[in-house]
């Protein structure tokens, strides 16, 4: 009998102490979140979205990123969920790491519609080599490629 009140409170514990780190966790990235927006907004938004999810899909993949660390990938998809901003200097991707890219750089991206989602290809990532695209769930689509296309970016062929 003791041994499954030890097993049960010990359960207990670790469950209380994962859901105060996940928690805390999801404040930090709603507090870093908040202040990537906020200074967005000082650059004057041209568009938003409510936070989206979608994919950055990775092909020969090699640059620096997390911490300093070189990331090499061959092939690798990983699941986002951002906030797709674009104001009168930059496009930007906000969510747990926030990816700024400047409007003098977007005409390194190729960019379309496609099965209803915005999509932005480069085989010139800004922070490496290789091939990389955002696949991302916007609504309409089309007025984010329009949009795109007069910030400087590149329309799919």
């Amino acid at each position: 009998m003791l041994a499954i009140e030890l097993v049960v409170s010990s359960l207990l514990f670790a469950l209380v102490v994962l859901v105060i780190v996940l928690a805390l966790v999801r404040r930090a990235i709603r507090t870093t979140t908040a202040k990537a927006r906020a200074e967005l907004e000082s650059e004057g938004v041209v568009m938003e979205t409510p936070p989206v999810g979608g994919s950055v899909r990775y092909r020969n993949f090699r640059g620096r990123r997390l911490g300093g660390q070189m990331i090499v990938a061959s092939r690798a998809i990983v699941a986002v969920r951002v906030v797709v901003v674009l104001t009168q200097q930059q496009l930007a991707l906000v969510g747990f790491r926030t990816v700024h890219i400047p409007r003098a750089e977007l005409g390194r991206f190729v960019v379309r519609a496609a099965d209803g989602r915005l999509v932005l290809a480069t085989d010139r990532p800004l922070d490496g080599t290789g091939h990389v695209e955002y696949h991302l769930r916007v609504t309409e689509p089309e007025t984010w490629v329009r949009a795109l296309v007069e910030a400087g970016a590149a329309a799919a062929a």
